[in-house]
C-alpha cells in the first residue's frame, strides 16, 4: 500500500501504483520494475493519514485484495509467486503459558483442535454459563491455539512440506508485564516464586527459542513451553504448596 501514490496524488502514472503486489524474496519491487510488469500493480482508494482495512483472499495461487467495503477487489494476482506449489518454510505462533494451566478431557481437546471454525462457538465446552470469567476463556483460547497448530502442521502446512509450531512464553519483563506487577494482588509474584528459575525471563530469551523453533528442519506441530518451571510446579502441586507456606 502506498498512499502517497493516492487519492490526493495528482500524478495519474504515480496513482496507478498505489498498491502493488511483491513476493520475496526473488520477486522484489526492483524486479519488477525493471522489466516493466504492471500487471501486479492497481490504484485504490487511499489517502495518508487514514486508516486503511485490507482484506486478502487467497485461493490457491489466486489472490483478491480488498480496500476498505469494496465489493471488488483493489488488486488480483492471478497467479502468486508463493501460492499452491509453494514447498518448505516455517511459521511460529506466539501463545502463552496459560494454555497449559486448563484441564480438558481428551474429547475436549479433540473438539478444540478439530472443530471447523465457523462451528466453535457452538461446542457446549465454549458456552457462557461454562466459560466464565476472562482469565478461564483465556486459557482455553490459548489451548485452542496449541491444538489448532498442531493440526495445521499435520495437514494445510504439510500438504506445503512446510512446518508450523508455537511457543508459549511464561512471564517476560515487558511493558505489559510491568502493568501486571502493579495490580491489585500477587498472583505474578506467586508464580515466579513458585517456578525453579524464580525470575522473568528477558525477551531476548523468548527470542532465541524463537530462532531455534524457526531453524530446526525435524520440528513440527509442537509448543515449546518458555516459563521458567511455572507450570511443572503447577502440575506437580508445589504452587500450591508454596503459596500455603506464605
Amino acid at each position: 500500500m502506498r498512499p502517497r501514490n493516492g487519492r490526493s496524488c495528482t500524478e495519474p502514472q504515480r496513482r496507478i501504483h498505489s498498491m502493488q503486489y511483491f513476493s520475496y524474496p526473488g520477486y522484489t519491487f526492483a524486479y519488477f520494475r525493471e522489466r516493466g510488469i504492471s500487471s501486479y500493480e492497481a490504484q485504490a482508494d487511499i489517502e495518508m493519514d487514514e486508516w486503511v482495512h485490507l482484506k486478502a483472499e487467497v485461493s490457491g495461487a489466486e489472490g483478491r485484495f480488498f480496500v476498505d467495503d469494496m465489493g471488488t477487489p483493489a488488486l488480483a494476482v492471478p497467479g502468486l509467486f508463493a501460492g499452491a506449489e509453494a514447498r518448505g518454510g516455517a511459521g511460529l505462533v506466539v501463545s502463552s503459558q496459560a494454555g497449559w494451566m486448563g484441564h480438558f478431557s481428551e474429547d475436549e481437546e479433540n473438539a478444540l483442535a478439530l472443530t471447523p471454525t465457523d462451528e466453535l462457538r457452538d461446542l457446549p465446552m465454549l458456552q457462557p454459563d461454562v466459560v466464565t470469567g476472562s482469565g478461564k476463556a483465556y486459557i482455553v483460547a490459548k489451548r485452542a491455539n496449541h491444538l489448532r497448530v498442531r493440526t495445521a502442521a499435520a495437514t494445510t502446512w504439510a500438504a506445503s512440506h512446510a512446518r508450523v509450531n508455537t511457543i508459549s512464553p511464561g512471564i517476560v519483563m515487558t511493558p505489559v508485564a510491568y502493568d501486571e506487577f502493579n495490580a491489585p494482588g500477587n498472583t505474578y509474584q506467586h508464580m515466579i516464586e513458585a517456578g525453579a528459575c524464580q525470575r522473568v525471563a528477558s525477551p531476548d530469551e523468548i527470542a532465541a527459542a524463537a530462532e531455534f523453533l524457526l531453524s530446526a528442519p525435524f520440528v513440527t506441530g509442537t509448543d515449546l513451553l518458555i516459563d521458567g518451571g511455572t507450570i511443572a510446579a503447577m502440575k506437580s502441586g508445589a504452587y500450591e504448596g508454596r503459596r500455603d507456606r506464605r
